[in-house]
């Protein structure tokens, strides 16, 4: 069993993601955070295998978020998802530590790189 933190502010996003995700036997959620820092407090107490971020969160950008977090726990995979697909953004991400960027727009294919990144090819 894989465990997984969700950064996502959007409370119908986290519904999604917690509906797909319950289907898959190998993945847990173990917790959902609305906020980087929220979700930098979570990292420290459930270690995580994978975390699925949001680009965009109040306070903290998900790109800040991640290289914050590859500091506290560099082991945890990242997945960062946005609603604008550019290269901008995936080069940002990648410098912060992320392992794979991807857009929003479909939740089984984010579950289908989470799992990717989990369990490999």
């Amino acid at each position: 069993m894989k465990n997984i933190l969700i950064v996502e502010d959007h409370e119908e996003m986290q519904i999604l993601y917690g509906a797909f995700l319950k289907k898959e036997k190998d993945l847990n959620i173990q917790h959902q955070a609305k906020s980087g820092e929220e979700a930098l407090e979570a990292l420290k107490k459930y270690r995580p295998d994978l975390i699925i971020v949001d680009i965009t969160l109040p306070e903290m950008s998900g790109i800040e978020f991640t290289r914050r977090a590859k500091k506290i726990f560099p082991h945890s995979k990242i997945l960062v998802v946005s609603g604008y697909d550019t290269d901008l953004n995936l080069s940002k991400a990648m410098e912060a530590g992320a392992d794979k960027l991807i857009t929003k727009g479909d939740i089984s294919r984010i579950i289908e790189e989470a799992k990717k990144l989990l369990f490999g090819d």
